[in-house]
């Protein structure tokens, strides 16, 4: 192992310990970590048409607000998945992989990449537009602008996902509760989005940051 993995491997392991003490997300200690998921194929875009009118009178439905996004540096990250774990405890209770509403990439086949994958809130959201469940299951936060999901409205249809233009797309679905699941920018959270506020500063310096709305270009 080079110097490099054993530091990325010492990273992770005081993390881990730290979140069983509740200091860093104030959230119980948890029994494991799930399997990481199989590393998803390269990004790329796909084109999805879903319906921008109203199904009663048929006039183009007002655009939603701008949210904010966390940005992401590959040069500053060191690939300790703190940001992914880490939200996976807030929303969840549970440090799985398969919970986070991150997306890990993890891949070897022209060079080794670990990298995280975020909603980029768009402008025109796809997933929002799907929902059959349009406001009270795919939401706007009036706040922050971010696009979420209330569980408790969510009927499972997964059209959200199907609709994000991402691969892999940036929703989740939760098989036990059957619900779909995305950032939400920690918009209930007193500190912010928790992966902002754990991410490693082993390497050349902190790899996220959030941006506003007023602040995005």
């Amino acid at each position: 192992m080079s110097e490099e993995d054993k530091e990325k491997a010492l990273s992770r392991r005081r993390f881990l310990q730290g979140l069983g003490t509740g200091a860093a997300v104030g959230v119980a200690a948890t029994s494991g970590i799930a399997t990481v998921l199989k590393p998803p194929a390269a990004e790329k875009t796909t084109t999805v048409t879903v319906s921008q009118t109203s199904s009663v009178s048929g006039a183009p439905l007002p655009k939603p607000q701008r949210s904010g996004v966390i940005e992401y540096s590959h040069e500053k990250c060191v690939g300790c998945e703190r940001c992914v774990l880490a939200c996976a405890l807030v929303h969840e209770g549970a440090a799985s992989i398969n919970l986070s509403r991150i997306m890990w990439r993890e891949e070897y086949i022209k060079e080794r990449i670990q990298e995280p994958m975020f909603c980029r809130q768009c402008d025109d959201p796809e997933c929002y537009w799907a929902c059959p469940k349009r406001d009270q299951a795919l939401c706007i936060d009036k706040s922050t602008g971010a696009r979420y999901i209330n569980a408790d409205e969510c009927v499972g249809c997964q059209s959200c996902i199907r609709a994000c233009p991402l691969t892999p797309s940036r929703i989740g679905f939760d098989p036990q509760r059957k619900v779909s699941f995305k950032c939400d920018l920690c918009k209930d959270r007193q500190g912010g989005p928790v992966c902002v506020e754990v991410c490693s500063e082993a390497g050349a310096g902190k790899a996220l940051t959030l941006v506003t709305s007023v602040e995005r270009k």
